[in-house]
């Protein structure tokens, strides 16, 4: 080969890129890179560029809890950090030998930390820097000799490349992942339903609303053809508005969706809906390939304003907070008055306070604000969607 390149290993590549895509791989796979230069364990760092911080950290045959005991403490004290920090990104050198192995055996992270881990050699680098993280990247040995060969560090020159680019794929991935949960947990706090459907009308996403909306089975069901609503005109309807929102260009009466009021077995009022196309972030979300989104809005469904949230964002008292949240129901003062067991003269006093702490005049003005805040944001739901991300 050219220059004195030598070729890694097309397992030990392979497996670093299944590590971007796998984090818990990275391990097995530092083992095997480290086993490749002669040493018996390697690290892999991805830091924030400015701060430092490290986002992600991975060792392959080394103690885990001396990594964690590095990163806490000892980095601060490591004379081979500004020396790896000095040289060009892509880098792999062994930074003992610019500080000189003499000097370095007698520093106190040599002789109260790597000493007694049998460590102190390190053969890497700098492999990847940009303006939003840097990964540094080495394999760990004794200083005893023989220490690091020339063959070792053109093996390693070799594997940064794909070192770099895992790291790099792996921490987009998980910044990506970190987005689609956030915009998921967001979904299932808004008080209505949301739906991502395919061209089939298969659903590819649903939050807590349109779950239970769907579980009960009363107005809209899911069968192998899709989203069914339970009257066939509603579901022709529903049909051509998904197809319209999944070609707007095309034109027509059902284009870019529209609105639909969904008939129920029960003979409660209808449900409705809002058709529209799928935005580019709320794709995100739904794996496949989602081309309408459709809003959902069951009337009957009983929405509960939190005592805490009204007592936090408008100082109400908890007697307060209680009628103001059944007025949120639609109850009338009469009804409320009944329901919490006061009489009506105290439940009109109780209201006028309400109205001085909102700065509202009428009952309807009350409602409207109560049900425009973030109290009708719900709490989330306990996420299944957790895993580790570089």
């Amino acid at each position: 080969m050219r220059g004195g390149e030598q070729r890694p290993s097309g397992d030990l590549v392979e497996g670093i890129y299944a590590a971007a895509l796998e984090p818990q791989r990275w391990p097995a796979v530092l083992r095997d890179l480290a086993c490749s230069v002669g040493a018996p364990g390697a690290v892999l760092q991805v830091q924030a560029t400015g701060s430092g911080e490290v986002l992600f950290a991975a060792t392959g045959g080394l103690d885990e809890s001396a990594l964690t005991e590095y990163a806490r403490h000892w980095v601060r004290f490591d004379p081979r950090v500004g020396v790896g920090l000095s040289r060009p990104v892509g880098e792999i050198l062994i930074p003992e030998e610019h500080l000189g192995v003499a000097a370095f055996r007698r520093t106190a992270i040599y002789n109260d930390f790597l000493r007694p881990l049998e460590l102190g050699a390190t053969l890497g680098g700098i492999v990847h820097a940009d303006r939003e993280i840097f990964v540094a990247a080495s394999a760990q040995r004794s200083l005893r000799p023989p220490g690091f060969r020339e063959r070792d560090r053109r093996r390693f020159v070799a594997l940064a490349p794909h070192l770099a680019r895992a790291a790099r794929i792996g921490h987009e991935l998980g910044a990506a992942a970190v987005a689609r949960q956030a915009l998921t947990d967001a979904l299932d706090r808004l008080p209505r339903g949301v739906l991502l459907l395919d061209a089939r009308l298969a659903v590819k996403f649903a939050n807590t609303y349109a779950e239970e909306v769907l579980a009960a089975g009363d107005g809209l069901l899911l069968d192998r053809a899709g989203l069914q609503a339970a009257h066939p005109a509603d579901s022709a309807v529903l049909r051509a508005l998904v197809a319209g929102a999944a070609h707007p260009a095309a034109g027509g009466p059902r284009a870019a969706g529209g609105y639909l009021a969904v008939r129920r077995p029960s003979l409660r009022r209808p449900l409705e809906l809002l058709v529209t196309p799928v935005t580019p972030e709320l794709a995100t979300v739904a794996p496949g390939r989602a081309v309408a989104t459709v809003f959902l809005v069951d009337p009957e469904r009983r929405l509960e304003l939190p005592h805490e949230a009204l007592r936090q964002l408008y100082g109400l008292t908890p007697a307060e907070a209680r009628l103001a949240s059944l007025l949120a129901e639609g109850v009338g003062l009469p009804e409320a008055a009944a329901q919490l067991g006061i009489t009506r003269e105290t439940a009109k006093s109780t209201l006028h306070s309400i109205f001085a702490k909102t700065d509202t005049r009428r009952q309807a003005e009350l409602v409207r604000r109560l049900l425009t805040g973030p109290g009708t944001c719900t709490s989330l739901r306990p996420s299944p969607r957790t895993g580790d991300a570089i």
